[in-house]
């Protein structure tokens, strides 16, 4: 056997929790509050496709790249 893959969030662990604070700590600083819907229209995105949603929906005023590094480093 060279090698094994293993998906080991949403298994062993859940990063659910640490994506809900990067995803409030992020907006907020673009003085945006979430609201009631955000999570259930998220909930099937994948990480490229939320930020990209975050941007349209919130007239976020940054690249996807940029956004894309404030949520890595606010999660990291």
């Amino acid at each position: 056997m060279k090698g094994i893959i293993f998906d080991l969030d949403g298994t062993l662990i859940d990063s659910i929790g640490v994506w809900k604070k990067v995803d409030e700590k992020v907006l907020a600083r673009h003085g945006v509050k979430i609201d009631s819907n955000f999570r259930e229209e998220i909930k099937m995105m994948t990480y490229t496709q939320c930020i990209e949603y975050i941007i349209e929906k919130y007239k976020i005023k940054k690249t996807f790249t940029q956004m894309e590094e404030e949520c890595t480093d606010e999660a990291m």
